[in-house]
């Protein structure tokens, strides 16, 4: 027999904001190209402590107590389920664990960049490119 609670909850979204834009000109022998991109990256994760049916930290968010007959059972040795609520109404049980919660993790982080290039075809053969990023 064990009492406990669960205490998780589902973990918050993450959100992107994500801006991208390309332009290409060609103005006579030039092909002019650029373009920037631009991220906005959002993750705030709650604190969280796993409990019951998790899995995690001993099933034991807010605490969790077990019992299983271990003092009111006349022969101790093989103790049985039935005698579980009495090391309950006594108050002593066999274990008891109590999990910690994660800390709050908040990570923010933008992204940018740009370019500029041109392709200037001098000759019909040759051809000079350059730029920026």
């Amino acid at each position: 027999m064990s009492i406990g609670d669960y205490g998780g909850f589902d973990r918050a979204p993450q959100y992107v904001t994500q801006y991208i834009d390309n332009l290409t000109l060609v103005p006579g022998r030039h092909t002019i190209r650029g373009g920037f991109d631009f991220a906005n990256y959002r993750n705030s994760t709650p604190p969280f402590a796993g409990g019951l049916g998790s899995g995690l930290l001993l099933e034991s968010s807010f605490g969790r107590f077990d019992f299983n007959g271990r003092y009111t059972n006349a022969n101790r040795p093989a103790a049985q389920p039935a005698h579980a609520f009495g090391d309950f109404l006594l108050g002593f049980p066999v274990s008891t664990a109590r999990a910690t919660a994660t800390s709050l993790s908040l990570f923010y982080q933008t992204r940018y960049s740009a370019y500029i290039q041109d392709d200037w075809q001098v000759l019909p053969s040759v051809s000079l490119s350059f730029g920026v990023r």
